[in-house]
């Protein structure tokens, strides 16, 4: 009667492919529910283009990713650009999963900026 495939709904990425389809949805969604504050808020105030854009992002992320590395990826790319599309949330994300690199001296670029000055 409703389907083959059971369906799991602890987990809010399961309802993100339907939920592409299905933006009216989003109001009553886990996945609204599960997210930041400051990034619902921002994906409520989106115009239904766009919140599909945004949910595919997610989607797309979440599959790659898994569900809290690409929401924290999605929360630093509308920090930092305001926005949230596809190479600000990769790059985001790529970012957070491979660390900072550390370096066994400081990183003195005190030479470069001498010649920079010399160039103007």
């Amino acid at each position: 009667q409703y389907g083959s495939a059971p369906t799991d709904t602890t987990n809010p990425a399961s309802q993100l492919p339907l939920l592409t389809m299905k933006l009216g949805a989003w109001r009553n969604s886990q996945v609204r529910d599960a997210i930041p504050d400051d990034l619902r808020n921002y994906m409520d105030g989106l115009g239904r283009s766009d919140l599909g854009s945004s949910l595919k992002v997610m989607r797309d992320q979440v599959g790659q990713r898994g569900w809290d590395a690409a929401v924290g990826a999605m929360e630093t790319a509308l920090l930092l650009t305001g926005r949230i599309d596809e190479a600000s949330v990769a790059i985001a994300a790529a970012r957070a999963e491979g660390g900072s690199i550390s370096y066994d001296e400081p990183v003195d670029l005190s030479v470069y900026d001498a010649m920079l000055e010399r160039m103007a």
